[in-house]
């Protein structure tokens, strides 16, 4: 009895035990169900508000874009739940690229097929074009990860200008197809291209609103965006840019102070051989690469007839020569005999802050090869002072980025300033010379095709007339100040002397009617027998503006010119130069004599 009894006690405390185990079991897996389930619906509510605040951010990005829907499903695709504006921004660069770089593996492959001479030199063009479109987006994805828009003074300028050269770029590759060229591939080049410079369009858009949506995400109602998926928006960037020119408030303290008739030579070219070499293109074998100090190549009287291209790592480039009529760069390449137009360039220049002085630069081509350039631009803060620039049509092709103009003469035909270039002129004049039977002459032909890009031609303080030639046969030909060669193109003639050459209308449509309600026009105190607007062509796009507005299209305004023309001792005036001391943002103009 005394056994059976302690073994049945003995199992019911086991039993117990069991139990308990089993409850405490049961209890721990409830309690760890629930966390599980709590955490699941923590992690699940954050995912739906990364969802919901990415996709306004994205929508807020491509608000301004000209494909609003195909921006939100790129962007949705590709960007994940990432709703930092300027990420978003990097994203479409990227996407960009790669757009760009499928094109460029294009021309390569229609190039090993097409038999056309004048095709195959057009697809060899884009793909330089193309490569040089990459390089700007390169550029721009770079400094937009190591910097902030908002806090950074000029990246802004800066990165609009980067992006409307790559859109230029990849026009001007279109541009080399026309009726002399193969159709197929010229159609196949577009269809291409389509896509990229769709994307590099949106991007532009997005940069130049970039501020005003981040103002908007960080606003109350939209608090939450700044919590989640925002690489960087509100931190301290530490990271410093390693681009060419760093941007830390005021470019001026990064360009080193450039007297041009104090510097010493680097090296010396002479045709009499009393220099080190006898070739401009010799010596540019020579010049540093990406080097942040000024390279200075003077270069003798003489007549140099070769065909010179300063690549964009050539950068803080200095060309001095003895003088416009003495030191002359000439050549004759021409579209007529198979040139893409921006390549018959006798002098060419793609590299940051350059500078040239007391140097003529001739096209001799002649009217009856039409396209025919003596200087091609896309270097980006680059100074002419006191050059010539000779030809007849498309003189002057102001291809990209900002440029300053000072005490130069500039000579042609049809379009001979042309291009889509930040280009501002001040005491230069422009000497319409007389074209063949026929045709008239017309000076400006900028060629801005988006709205959001930041660029134009701007004639300051000049001088718009004719050479004898020109005069001799007064009558039989007209001459206009400009016509719209694309959609916006904007220019700006102000506080110049227009001669009686000009006809009365002032301004010629390109081709119907194109541009000339979309384009930018404007006239302002200017003189002359040219000058009356009284009969000037009936656009929407000829607009009257005022003092204030006429400020914006300055050198201090437009190029930002007080950051990097005032490094450089020569003329320069900020703002107008009538009634300067009544205008508050015109006490920045240097006037060091030269």
């Amino acid at each position: 009895m005394g056994g059976f009894g302690y073994h049945y006690k003995k199992q019911e405390k086991g039993a117990v035990v069991v139990v308990s185990i089993i409850f405490l079991v049961t209890v721990v897996v409830a309690l760890s169900v629930g966390i599980t389930m709590g955490f699941k619906s923590i992690a699940k509510q954050e995912k739906e508000t990364k969802n919901i605040t990415a996709k306004k951010a994205i929508a807020a990005v491509c608000e301004p874009t000209e494909y609003k829907e195909k921006c939100i499903q790129r962007l949705e695709f590709h960007a994940g739940n990432t709703s930092d504006p300027e990420e978003l921004i990097r994203v479409v660069f990227k996407i960009a690229m790669k757009q760009i770089r499928k094109a460029g593996n294009v021309t390569v492959t229609l190039k090993e097929i097409e038999k056309d001479p004048r095709t195959n030199n057009t697809l060899q063009g884009c793909k330089e074009l193309l490569h040089k479109s990459i390089r700007e987006l390169k550029r721009s994805y770079k400094l937009l990860g190591e910097s902030h828009i908002k806090d950074q003074k000029y990246l802004l300028e800066d990165l609009m200008t980067w992006l409307s050269a790559t859109i230029t770029y990849q026009e001007t590759c279109l541009d080399g197809f026309d009726e002399k060229t193969t159709n197929s591939t010229a159609k196949k080049m577009r269809e291409t291209l389509d896509n990229s410079m769709e994307l590099t369009r949106d991007a532009i858009a997005m940069v130049s609103k970039v501020t005003q949506v981040i103002e908007f995400l960080k606003s109350d109602s939209n608090v939450l965006l700044l919590g989640h998926g925002s690489r960087r928006l509100l931190e301290v960037e530490e990271k410093q840019n390693n681009s060419w020119l760093e941007h830390t408030g005021n470019r001026s303290t990064h360009l080193e102070a450039l007297d041009v008739d104090k510097l010493k030579p680097n090296f010396v070219v002479a045709k009499d051989g009393s220099g080190r070499f006898t070739t401009i293109n010799d010596a540019l074998i020579r010049v540093p690469r990406a080097h942040h100090k000024p390279t200075v190549i003077y270069i003798k009287e003489g007549i140099y007839n070769e065909i010179v291209h300063v690549s964009p790592d050539m950068t803080h480039l200095v060309l001095i020569g003895d003088g416009a009529n003495k030191t002359r760069i000439t050549g004759s390449l021409n579209y007529v005999d198979g040139t893409p137009t921006w390549k018959t360039a006798t002098f060419a220049v793609s590299a940051a802050v350059f500078t040239a002085k007391n140097i003529g630069f001739e096209n001799f081509a002649g009217p009856t090869k039409h396209q025919a350039v003596a200087l091609r631009v896309d270097a980006d803060m680059s100074i002419f002072y006191n050059c010539t620039m000779d030809g007849y049509q498309d003189t002057l092709y102001v291809h990209a980025k900002r440029q300053f103009y000072r005490d130069c003469n500039i000579s042609g035909t049809i379009d001979f300033v042309f291009g889509d270039g930040s280009a501002v002129f001040q005491n230069c004049n422009f000497i319409i010379r007389k074209p063949l039977d026929k045709q008239n002459c017309i000076v400006t032909a900028q060629g801005r095709n988006y709205s959001y890009q930041p660029t134009a031609t701007v004639i300051q303080n000049s001088t718009i007339t004719a050479d004898p030639g020109f005069l001799s046969v007064n009558g039989q030909h007209k001459a206009y100040l400009g016509r719209p060669w694309r959609e916006y193109s904007r220019t700006i003639i102000m506080e110049s002397f227009i001669d009686g050459v000009i006809d009365p209308l002032g301004w010629l449509p390109w081709d119907g009617e194109k541009g000339i309600n979309t384009c930018f026009y404007a006239e302002f105190e200017n003189t002359g027998p040219g000058a009356n607007k009284t009969q000037r062509v009936n656009w929407k796009g000829l607009k009257n503006i005022s003092r204030e507005e006429a400020q914006q299209f300055t050198a201090g305004k437009i190029i930002e010119g007080d950051e990097w023309i005032t490094t450089v001792t020569m003329p320069y005036n900020s703002g107008l130069f009538t009634n300067q001391t009544d205008d508050h943002n015109n006490n920045n103009n240097n006037t060091t004599t030269t």
